[in-house]
């Protein structure tokens, strides 16, 4: 989460706690759920909102009334959320989160996640898949072969050395080759293929 302590410096004020959670998402000073928070304590000044799904808190966010800029308004001071993979599916779906499954259930994003590239990038074609510190990509851009260990390929036959991770998105399951140069994802007899990101890539 973020946090401003002593003074809000990003945003627009508001006129009330519940218009400055709507503003601080408008304005992606935070992300995570949107909707379905209750306030559960208001203190002075300050307003404590959370969501809670089974039971548990998921995500909580404090907004203050306060001064910035000469003026007096509402904005959000600090938040936090639990992994993407603790909160409904439908909002990392929003948030263009891909969480994975094993066999006990959803894992958490710190360790396996995928999302579409940036559009700013105009990457959205591709596919970033994360599994701890290793990321491979689906469908890379031909101009940006020297950054991956080998090519993409759509269709090929399981690796004999390649190990089963235990990660699955529906039908599609995971598999990394001994050397992780390579992550083969689907559910057939034929995978696809993602490299490995060997250099480190990003675009202005």
């Amino acid at each position: 989460g973020n946090g401003y302590p002593d003074e809000h410096d990003d945003g627009a004020l508001s006129d009330d706690a519940e218009e400055a959670l709507r503003t601080a998402f408008d304005e992606r000073q935070l992300d995570g759920v949107r909707d379905g928070y209750r306030v559960v304590r208001e203190d002075g000044p300050r307003t404590l909102f959370t969501f809670t799904a089974d039971g548990r808190v998921r995500q909580a966010v404090i907004a203050r009334d306060g001064e910035a800029f000469g003026e007096k308004g509402w904005y959000v001071e600090s938040w936090a959320r639990c992994d993407y993979a603790e909160l409904p599916e439908e909002v990392a779906e929003a948030a263009g989160v891909q969480v994975w499954s094993d066999a006990t259930g959803r894992v958490s994003t710190r360790r396996i996640t995928s999302y579409a590239g940036a559009e700013h990038c105009a990457w959205e074609h591709m596919t970033f898949l994360k599994v701890g510190k290793a990321e491979y990509v689906r469908e890379p851009d031909a101009s940006l072969a020297d950054f991956f260990a080998g090519p993409y390929a759509s269709s090929v036959a399981l690796a004999p050395d390649a190990r089963d991770t235990g990660f699955r998105r529906g039908s599609d399951h995971l598999w990394l080759s001994a050397d992780g140069a390579w992550a083969y994802v689907g559910s057939g007899e034929r995978v696809e293929r993602w490299p490995r990101v060997v250099e480190r890539l990003g675009c202005i």
